[in-house]
Parts: C-alpha cells; sequence; structure tokens
C-alpha cells in the first residue's frame, strides 16, 4: 500500500504551518513538516486496511492524513482541527473511517509520538508510533 497525496502543496504552505506553530505554541516536528511539504496530506492508494495495533490489542485502519491550505476540505484541514485538540500542546492530524482520531504530541516528555483516541472506546486509546517517521513506516508492515 502507498500513500497517495490529497493536496497540492503550495508557495503559501510554510507560513501556514508558522502560523500552526505559533497556536500551538510549539515547533512541529521537522519529520512532520517534511512530509506536509511533500504530500500535504494523503490517503492510502488502494483503501485497504492501514493495520495500526492498538492500546488494546485491536486494530484500525486509516483513512486520510489532513493537510493544509487553499483547496483542502474543512474536515481533512489541520486548522479546523485546533479547537478539538485532545490537549493544548497537540495537533489532530489523521483519522480512520470510523471518524476516530490520529493527534500528534508537541510537549517535552513525548514530543512528536503519534497517538490514537476513540471518543466511545478508550480502551483503544494511546500511543501508537514514537515519531510520525515510525508512525508512516507501519503502512509498510502492512504491503
Amino acid at each position: 500500500m502507498k500513500l497517495v497525496s490529497l493536496f497540492q502543496p503550495d508557495d503559501g504552505l510554510r507560513d501556514r504551518i508558522r502560523q500552526v506553530e505559533d497556536i500551538l505554541g510549539a515547533p512541529l516536528p521537522q519529520d512532520y513538516v517534511e512530509f506536509l511539504q511533500r504530500m500535504n496530506g494523503a490517503s492510502l492508494s488502494n483503501g485497504e486496511d492501514f493495520g495500526i495495533e492498538l492500546n488494546d490489542g485491536s486494530y484500525t485502519d486509516l483513512c486520510v492524513l489532513y493537510g493544509s491550505g487553499e483547496g483542502v476540505y474543512n474536515a481533512a484541514r489541520l486548522e479546523y482541527w485546533l479547537n478539538r485538540r485532545p490537549q493544548p500542546k497537540s495537533l489532530i492530524v489523521g483519522s480512520d473511517s470510523g471518524g476516530n482520531i490520529f493527534w500528534l504530541s508537541l510537549l517535552p516528555q513525548d514530543y512528536g509520538t503519534v497517538y490514537f483516541k476513540q471518543d466511545d472506546y478508550p480502551q483503544a486509546d494511546g500511543p501508537v508510533a514514537k515519531c510520525w517517521s515510525a508512525f508512516l513506516e507501519l503502512q509498510n508492515d502492512t504491503d
């Protein structure tokens, strides 16, 4: 399975990333910024399960990774999710097919860790990867 870019990066992307960082009060991890500059959001090319193991031993899929800027529809726009964060120093970065979220921590103790959150089944909540690059590598485990 391969990730497919949903939105074209544009000249204003770096400025929008800085605006998000200003709102969050923390810089985004470099590997995540590089992903945004390269793909500006993504989905799986064939729609198959991403195969991410959760805290309770169950699995979920990946539906979309959010992007930023013009042409990005609201529900897939990083800026849309800023007021819905699970904690102040975090950024919601994607969702599974059930609408549950993946979020990135910007706290010093777990900076860059990608978490999963499911409102109606908190037993599954927890970290899924120690950094953005490791999160993206999870898709290679299901090839």
